[in-house]
């Protein structure tokens, strides 16, 4: 078959360079926001890191401050 029947049958006779392109581009923009997404998620993981931190330091503050009164000698 030509290619003219081809194109009358609906089938793209042109260049096909520019489909793969524009996939390529979609692509690249889903990994980098793959990627932005990942170092937001490790950005969460160390917030969630230091206040665990700080409620363990509270906690133990807390509890070595407290005066337990002296044995009473009589």
């Amino acid at each position: 078959m030509s290619a003219d029947e081809l194109g009358r049958l609906g089938v793209p006779v042109g260049p096909v360079n520019d489909v793969p392109e524009s996939v390529s581009v979609i692509r690249q923009r889903q990994l980098q926001r793959a990627e932005l997404e990942n170092s937001q998620k490790l950005w969460r993981w160390f917030i969630v890191a230091a206040l665990a931190f700080l409620c363990g330091e509270i906690i133990l503050a807390g509890s070595l401050s407290r005066v337990e009164p002296a044995p009473a000698t009589q």
